[in-house]
């Protein structure tokens, strides 16, 4: 019986302590699955990337889990820079560096980007101002397009188009010239020609006058066939002066287009 018993007691405690380094070891395990990426992920950041080796560590970047998605295109997109500028994006230097220069790069170029976009809708927004200012001082209406055809024997060797305008001045200053062009619309308004259209001509303030303007007119040439056979009764035309040159010597004229 004693036997017995302390065969009993040694199984006993043989189990326990196998327990006891069971747990032990899944304790470790499960503190090494912790901790590991987070070293990991230390350790890809601290990478040092050189000329040397910068195809190495971009394959083990693509192949990583270790940065998120963003952060691999801005280091990508970093060594792409290098490879155009070196200059502007040096080596060597760790991964995680990398991230950051592009990353601020790409703010800094999202800023500027955004800053000629704003200052772009602000010019079109002055040009758009100015053009309605010379419009509302200087009115130009077509009243009809007549089509000459050429006559050789009365000396005419080129067909012509003759737009009949209505010139009105309605500022308060005696004008010596005006210059811009006539934007013919569709029945849809959309532009299918522009005709530019300088009128060097004294008009008072308050006065008008009845104008012929003359072009040579060329089969071969689209915007001379759509001219020609423009209708006024569906169509209509759209006036945009760019330059008025006032009595007295000043002038005012519309800024460029941006791009232009």
């Amino acid at each position: 019986m004693n036997t017995n018993e302390l065969s009993a007691t040694s199984t006993r405690h043989d189990e326990g302590r196998g327990h006891r380094r069971r747990r032990r070891s899944v304790a470790t395990w499960v503190l090494a699955l912790v901790i590991a990426p987070l070293f990991v992920g230390c350790s890809v950041r601290s990478k040092e990337v050189t000329d040397q080796n910068v195809r190495e560590i971009a394959a083990s970047i693509s192949e990583s889990h270790d940065l998120t998605p963003e952060e691999a295109d801005l280091f990508r997109t970093y060594l792409v820079r290098h490879a155009f500028n070196a200059n502007n994006a040096p080596l060597p230097i760790t991964v995680g560096a990398a991230i950051d220069a592009q990353r601020a790069f790409k703010s800094q170029l999202e800023a500027r980007e955004r800053a000629e976009r704003e200052a772009t809708a602000r010019a079109e927004r002055e040009r758009a101002a100015r053009i309605e200012q010379l419009r509302a001082e200087v009115g130009v209406q077509l009243a009809s397009i007549q089509f000459i055809p050429a006559d050789a024997m009365n000396g005419r060797f080129q067909a012509q188009l003759v737009f009949h305008v209505h010139v009105t001045n309605r500022g308060a200053k005696a004008i010596r010239g005006v210059r811009g062009s006539l934007a013919f619309l569709d029945t849809f308004g959309r532009e299918v020609a522009l005709l530019g259209m300088p009128i060097e001509q004294d008009f008072a303030p308050g006065a008008s006058a009845d104008l012929e303007m003359t072009k040579d007119f060329n089969q071969f040439i689209d915007d001379d066939v759509v001219l020609r056979n423009f209708d006024t009764t569906r169509g209509r035309t759209e006036w945009r002066p760019e330059q008025i040159v006032y009595a007295d010597g000043t002038q005012v004229e519309v800024p460029a287009a941006a791009g232009n």
